[in-house]
């Protein structure tokens, strides 16, 4: 990491963060300890609520763009940092599935795996259209009412 006169002692990595060497230089900005991440944040927000404000906005950030850009590389290094388990931490299951396609998820699973859990009447709908055209009749009269009705709805029947 090169050496920055204004800003040699350890615990600024922050303030080195949104200078003008840091933006000049992105890619060898400091890793931020716990307290310049809660400190990042609190200042993050407060330039959030500034931007709402547009008298704030041009009085206090001439230069947004440029910390804009530099906090993002902040936050995109402070990202990186983290393993996966940290990144994920707090996140409901759905949140961390959304965005990908069911047929990625599911390929982790071997395929006894996947309808584990699932009542054998409901795992008949797993079954695709033509394999549940060949079921009997009988077979679908003892399934419950609303498990017929969706492959009733399925097959067209």
């Amino acid at each position: 990491m090169p050496q920055v006169e204004a800003y040699k002692a350890a615990r600024e990595h922050l303030l080195y963060s949104v200078s003008a060497a840091a933006v000049r230089d992105p890619d060898h900005l400091p890793p931020l300890d716990a307290r310049e991440v809660a400190l990042y944040y609190l200042l993050a927000q407060s330039v959030r609520q500034d931007r709402r404000d547009p008298t704030k906005r041009k009085r206090v950030m001439k230069d947004r763009e440029l910390v804009d850009l530099t906090l993002d590389k902040a936050r995109q290094l402070f990202l990186e940092s983290l393993t996966p388990e940290e990144r994920l931490r707090g996140l409901a299951p759905e949140e961390r599935l959304r965005g990908l396609p069911p047929e990625q998820v599911l390929a982790r699973f071997k395929p006894e795996e996947r309808l584990r859990g699932i009542p054998p009447e409901h795992a008949i709908l797993a079954l695709n259209d033509t394999m549940l055209a060949q079921l009997p009749e009988s077979l679908l009269a003892s399934l419950p009412g609303d498990v017929q009705a969706k492959i009733r709805a399925r097959l067209g029947r």
